[in-house]
């Protein structure tokens, strides 16, 4: 019995298709993720405290473990004001130099490759004058990769 081109082609369309949705069902949200929804927030300070430099958070992340890249955690990246740089935490606390003034600090949920999610929440500090402190630098190797 012959079998025709296009019943071969149709089988294999299927198989494929098969295949496809299979793999589809199977997909994860991503490394170093819980289950469930993820999201973040700061703990400390308040929205709108006045603090002084370096302003110490205190981050929470629900649907995710916080850790270094190579346990395949995810981490925070958090942003002083319009930054493009920015600062790594691989724990729910971080120290961030920040100048006197009032400036907003975005914190980003990061991928253990340093991919950004869409997971962020933001704040807003007043630091307090006094002596200069610098201005929020990246942790070493450029961009903020300093693992």
């Amino acid at each position: 019995m012959k079998t025709s081109p296009t019943r071969v082609l149709v089988l294999a369309f299927a198989g494929l298709a098969l295949l496809t949705s299979a793999c589809a069902s199977k997909s994860s949200s991503g490394s170093g993720s819980g289950s469930g929804t993820r999201s973040i927030s700061v703990t400390s300070p308040a929205n709108g405290a006045t603090v002084s430099s370096p302003v110490v958070l205190n981050l929470a992340a629900k649907g995710a473990e916080i850790g270094t890249p190579d346990t395949g955690k995810m981490h925070f990246h958090i942003y002083v004001d319009n930054s493009s740089q920015y600062t790594i935490a691989y724990t729910t606390e971080a120290s961030v130099p920040v100048p006197p003034g009032k400036h907003t600090l975005r914190i980003v949920l990061a991928e253990p490759n340093h991919t950004e999610t869409s997971t962020t929440t933001s704040i807003t500090v007043n630091v307090k004058g006094g002596s200069s402190s610098p201005s929020p630098s990246p942790t070493s190797g450029g961009g903020g990769y300093g693992y």
